[in-house]
């Protein structure tokens, strides 16, 4: 039983282990739905990767602009807040502010949202990224469903060798007769250790090949998974080198949500490095209609 109990370990760490992996592009695939319209699918995502790094303000960030787009503006103030305290001086502070000051409009001044999935005009990078989250998904859903049924295989191998191990141990006889009197059977241990032993075994041989079947199954979806991304990335090269500017329009929403629109070279879904700066002081000259100024008077508002 130990041998049983140390190979569905070893299958549970595995598969664990694919489960943080699958998770490590949480972000990003929260960020694809976004832009796709695909709001609660984007909360979901989003909120995974919260829980999992609740530092991340990037994830934040896009998780108050979901809240927004759903209507939720509790959600998406408190998210907006949490981002706008935890950096300080930065663009990212500034829009946070401007979107929680837009709580003080009526909701029927506010634009209507419109952003619904069949309406929503993607532009090509966008496509290839929600095409290859899709891809990824269902991927991940068929080495799960694998996963499982070589689970259910070995549970049902494990099970047939524990109950016949069961049977013949219960036919080894306990006693010896010699006419009349009984006797205990000298060798009734070593008889059913040799049972154990070779039920243990044959439990080590299920375990291995279990094992190397595990390894083959990843191998082969990482692979599949490995050269789709390649092609992907390959097709987004190709889009970045082609003439003209593919840019994903804005759509109006109920909310001061400037979410995936590019300012400069900078997108503000991708806080920059000063989310790290230290807040100004009075000792740090201030240039007219600096970042710092519009944000102090955005903080302003909330203290009227």
């Amino acid at each position: 039983m130990k041998v049983l109990a140390h190979a569905f370990l070893t299958l549970t760490t595995l598969a664990m282990g694919l489960f943080i992996s699958a998770r490590a592009d949480e972000f990003q695939d929260g960020v694809v739905l976004f832009k796709a319209g695909r709001m609660t699918e984007a909360r979901d995502v989003l909120l995974s990767a919260v829980k999992r790094n609740p530092s991340d303000l990037k994830a934040r960030y896009f998780l108050a602009n979901v809240y927004a787009s759903l209507k939720d503006r509790q959600k998406a103030v408190e998210q907006y807040s949490y981002c706008a305290n935890a950096a300080p001086g930065t663009k990212l502070e500034e829009f946070c502010l401007k979107a929680m000051g837009m709580q003080r409009l009526k909701p029927n001044s506010l634009p209507a949202l419109k952003h619904p999935k069949n309406d929503l005009q993607l532009n090509a990078e966008l496509k290839v990224d929600l095409q290859a989250y899709e891809y990824r998904h269902n991927l991940e859903k068929q080495r799960a469903n694998e996963l499982k049924g070589l689970s259910s295989r070995t549970n049902a191998q494990a099970d047939t060798i524990n109950r016949q191990m069961a049977l013949d141990i219960d036919s080894v006889p306990r006693y010896v007769y010699v006419g009349d009197k009984r006797y205990s059977n000298p060798d009734y241990k070593s008889d059913v250790d040799s049972i154990k032993l070779e039920a243990a075994r044959r439990l080590d041989d299920i375990a291995n090949r279990r094992n190397a079947d595990l390894e083959s199954l990843n191998q082969r979806f990482d692979k599949r998974l490995e050269e789709y991304m390649e092609s992907r990335d390959g097709i987004r090269n190709a889009l970045k080198s082609a003439n003209g500017n593919m840019q994903l329009t804005p759509h109006g929403t109920d909310m001061y949500v400037r979410n995936y629109i590019n300012f400069g070279q900078e997108k503000i879904y991708e806080p920059p490095q000063s989310l790290q700066a230290r807040p100004l002081t009075l000792l740090d000259k201030i240039p007219e209609s600096s970042r710092a100024d519009r944000i102090r008077q955005l903080r302003r508002q909330f203290q009227d």
